[in-house]
């Protein structure tokens, strides 16, 4: 193989493997102020911006245990000058698929938020937004979160 070509070959696997970075959690919320549903989420986010979430929860109605899998897009928020705030974000799912459970069940969006540390300047789950027909949203207290290392995954978060 010639020096270029070995060149060139190395490169485009190092850009194939930094192009496939992700980050994984996992949070546990449930409604503010209530003592209501605990949902337990784990969050893949891949640099691309796009990602999926699945929450385990119990059915209010039959207390079934409920796996719904979503899709997640990123979300960048403005400032009052309309100029991007680079300070906080949030990823918003939609496409709800319900993996085992009850297929009446009903999971309304959410938008999971983060903020950035200013004294590690990570990113890190803030709170967590769950859409309501009477107020536009609502939040969850965040009871704990967890960056993931592949290391830590099992089936129980799968």
């Amino acid at each position: 193989m010639r020096p270029a070509s070995f060149i060139l070959s190395l490169l485009l696997f190092l850009h194939a493997n930094t192009a496939l970075a992700q980050s994984i959690f996992e949070l546990r919320y449930q409604e503010a102020g209530t003592e209501s549903n605990m949902y337990n989420a784990f969050l893949v986010a891949n640099e691309s911006g796009t990602g999926f979430v699945r929450v385990h929860f119990l059915s209010p109605v039959d207390q079934q245990k409920i796996l719904v899998e979503m899709t997640s897009t990123l979300e960048f928020v403005t400032d009052a000058n309309g100029e991007t705030d680079t300070t906080q974000f949030f990823y918003k799912t939609s496409n709800p698929i319900i993996i085992k459970g009850n297929a009446q069940a009903l999971l309304p969006a959410m938008e999971f938020w983060f903020k950035v540390n200013a004294l590690t300047k990570l990113a890190e789950p803030a709170f967590v937004k769950i859409a309501t027909t009477s107020n536009g949203g609502q939040s969850a207290a965040l009871l704990a979160s967890t960056l993931l290392s592949t290391e830590s995954m099992n089936k129980e978060l799968l």
